[in-house]
């Protein structure tokens, strides 16, 4: 299985697979002031949870949290990235 830059790919949208339709939805939704409206509830819980200084496994479970978002999110960037290129 060879893997083809995605701006070598077809532009035409019906020829588009199930990832890059997804992939374009998701990218179009974390560019809304929705989702940021959505990042900044976790970004305060996060506070919050600092500020009450519960025990260690708490603060360890929020920060966990907080980089399973990012990597997904980090992914996203770098394709809806390379489909702009």
């Amino acid at each position: 299985m060879a893997f083809r830059h995605p701006a070598e790919r077809s532009g035409d949208k019906d020829e588009r697979g199930r990832f890059e339709r997804l992939a374009d939805a998701a990218s179009n939704f974390t560019a809304s002031p929705l989702f940021c409206g959505v990042c900044l509830l976790p970004a305060a819980g996060f506070l919050v949870v600092h500020a009450l200084q519960p025990p260690l496994n708490w603060q360890l479970s929020a920060a966990d949290l907080t980089t399973a978002v990012t990597l997904p999110l980090l992914a996203l960037l770098k394709n809806a990235e390379s489909r702009a290129a």
